[in-house]
């Protein structure tokens, strides 16, 4: 977990503080991208048992949610493209967005659905979308009105779904446990009717004539008779070398895209498929599609690669796009290639020359949600390279984006003060926006240093405290916004990761979970009150002040509580360990709400600070940032953008444990 928390909070602009040399941190690298090309944990699949004491198409499925609910989101990783026609499908976050191109310079959406998890694949038939839409299973969605997508049904399971093939009656799911088979006769009521194991987990799948073809991560390609879909049985394998993760089938071959390249499968006789040629491609092939003597490769980090497989024994690569950002999926429509491309949005690539593709619009939703602050009906989204968002909250089921600046550096953290949003904004520093001409934003002032790494920023009156990595906290007049200048400096020259500010003092956390108190009632001239140890050996990555208390996100450790009703002398008095790396955490009255990573938020009841209670949660793919405003929880995810949630708000004593609840 702590070398996991590293590297986000390194990408969030949060980097641990400096006690480790560069070689280890290179060390530590590469540990985490040998890993990252490792099997993950896999329960082999077993044979289907419908349950008859449940619904169909309502199986329980792994428990995601306690006492919150999703209210809205928006944003997100671009990662799922479909096309028929004009109509592009595009999964941003967890949301399906129907985009008209027809105009291809100006893509315009018609309509979006709501899913409850993060959408990895789209199957288009009959007018409706099968979503893969991981731990939200199969999500069906009625798109005969463009304008009105709705969902007709769902299926959810135990399992998690990465890919989505339409055969007949039947919807194929590549899943974390293999091949599952769907009946959707009845798209209200679809319902589970068999299984097939894949050994591990099967990333895509295409189903052509009675066989399913699966993309398993390590396996490579397992063949799979779908004669009667309720009792699939692989009928053969084909190991490529590598981990696999899509699949194109035409004619008689499959075309894989696996790490390092595409490989190439003759499926004549599906009992016996023979490699036929691999090529080497750079960047980390994700998805592959074929139109006419062409192979169009989402690579990643490398964006689009286009292959001539007109030979099948002699690959050639043709051409190449550099998408802006991590090309997840590709969709073909007459001479356009649509990219799902991560946080950088859809990029429309004209491929009618191959060798020299050219992009001819962009289709840039708010990406990923670094940090975030919520005023009156907007919410303030630092968005990384795509600068700032203001999203509108008049509707919060349905966020609207109206405006956005593209700063020059990445937008990691956002406090907004009257008509301002200060915006920590890497390596440019501080960079100070005018909100009053809303959705017209416009940079008015800003305050960097060579070396400088903005990476999170408060403001109290006059003043702005502008935290970087690995520099000390710097403390900024702000009086005239059109011209910050600099007072002083508190804290490190190691950084800090957060700051709170309250009744005149600041409290800053960092490495080794350290909490160190300055006295800041006269900003020109701070002293420093304390230094704190809460906790050894992790990294403090949040803080917020409520009362007597400071409440301390640490990413290995969940969350601290300390006693400062006597800032220079803090006591720890309550701690918490939540399942995910702690990055952030906000209070109010006796409920602590933590972004907690990849265990999405946490809520906690802490009217008793010595023995904090988890009370509810919301699962989503790595919380960064929370923030509370009337009855909503508005969370940052650097995957998922930003989500709208809502806590019912239900007497703490109904979640309490049942002894403790009995006790008198």
């Amino acid at each position: 977990m702590m070398l996991d928390g590293f590297l986000r909070r390194r990408l969030a602009g949060k980097w641990l503080t400096g006690i480790l040399p560069v070689v280890i941190l290179a060390m530590a690298v590469a540990f985490q991208e040998v890993q990252a090309n490792q099997p993950p944990p896999y329960p082999e699949a077993r044979p289907f048992t419908p349950d008859a004491d449940g619904p169909a198409g309502r199986v329980s499925a792994q428990q995601t949610a306690r006492n919150v609910e999703l209210v809205g989101q928006v944003g997100g990783r671009t990662g799922a493209v479909a096309v028929e026609g004009n109509l592009v499908f595009v999964g941003v976050g967890q949301q399906l967005l129907v985009v008209d191109i027809s105009h291809p310079t100006t893509p315009t959406v018609l309509g979006r659905v709501l899913t409850p998890a993060a959408v990895e694949d789209i199957a288009l038939a009959d007018g409706r979308a099968y979503i893969a839409d991981g731990r939200g299973g199969l999500r069906i969605v009625d798109i005969s009105d463009p304008t009105a997508p709705r969902e007709v049904g769902f299926y959810q399971s135990s399992w998690s779904a990465l890919g989505a093939a339409v055969s007949g009656n039947y919807a194929y799911i590549a899943a974390n446990t293999g091949l599952r088979v769907v009946d959707i006769s009845d798209p209200e009521r679809p319902v589970e009717v068999g299984s097939c194991s894949t050994w591990e987990s099967a990333m895509d799948v295409v189903v052509q004539g009675e066989y399913a073809y699966v993309a398993a991560y390590d396996p490579g390609l397992v063949v799979i008779q779908v004669t009667d879909p309720t009792q699939p049985k692989v009928v053969s394998s084909h190991a490529t070398g590598a981990l696999n993760y899509g699949l194109a089938v035409a004619g008689q071959y499959a075309y894989i895209a696996r790490s390092g390249g595409l490989s190439i499968i003759d499926i004549s006789d599906p009992n016996q498929p023979q490699i036929v040629k691999t090529a080497s491609l750079d960047g980390a092939p994700q998805d592959v599609r074929i139109a006419g003597n062409f192979a169009y490769v989402a690579s990643q980090i490398s964006g689009l690669q286009i292959v001539n497989v007109s030979d099948p024994e002699q690959p050639v690569r043709v051409g190449h796009y550099d998408t802006p950002g991590d090309a997840y999926q590709v969709a073909i429509t007459g001479t356009y290639a649509l990219v799902a491309d991560g946080e950088m949005g859809l990029p429309i690539l004209d491929i009618s020359a191959p060798d020299n593709v050219q992009k001819v619009g962009t289709f840039q939703p708010l990406g990923y949600a670094y940090g975030l602050d919520v005023q009156g009906e907007y919410a303030y989204v630092a968005s990384g390279r795509k600068g700032l968002y203001v999203v509108s909250l008049a509707h919060p089921e349905l966020p609207e984006e109206i405006g956005v600046w593209d700063s020059p550096g990445e937008g990691f953290g956002v406090t907004v003060s009257d008509t301002f949003a200060f915006v920590a904004d890497g390596e440019s520093g501080l960079r100070i926006v005018d909100l009053s001409d809303l959705p017209s934003l416009s940079e008015i002032g800003a305050y960097t240093s060579p070396g400088h790494q903005a990476s999170a920023v408060a403001v109290d009156g006059r003043y702005t405290y502008i935290v970087h990595r690995l520099l000390p906290v710097h403390i900024v007049d702000i009086a005239e916004p059109t011209n910050p200048v600099s007072v002083t400096q508190i804290g490190y020259a190691v950084g800090a990761n957060d700051i709170g500010l309250a009744g005149g003092y600041a409290y800053l956390v960092g490495g080794r979970a350290y909490l160190q108190v300055y006295d800041v009632s006269n900003p020109q001239a701070p002293s420093w009150r304390a230094h704190y140890i809460v906790v050894e050996n992790a990294e403090g990555l949040g803080i917020t002040i409520a009362g007597h208390y400071a409440y301390v996100a640490v990413c290995q450790s969940g969350l601290h509580i300390v006693d400062v009703s006597a800032p220079a002398n803090p006591q720890k008095v309550g701690s918490y360990d939540t399942p995910g790396c702690a990055t952030d955490v906000i209070v109010e009255g006796e409920y602590a709400y933590v972004a907690d990573g990849s265990a999405g938020l946490r809520v906690l009841f802490v009217a008793d600070p010595t023995s904090p209670v988890e009370v509810g949660f919301y699962e989503t793919s790595q919380a960064t940032e929370v923030k509370k405003v009337g009855n909503l929880l508005f969370v940052a995810d650097e995957e998922r953008g930003l989500l709208i949630l809502h806590s019912p708000g239900l007497s703490h004593r109904a979640y309490l444990p049942f002894v403790v609840r009995a006790a008198p």
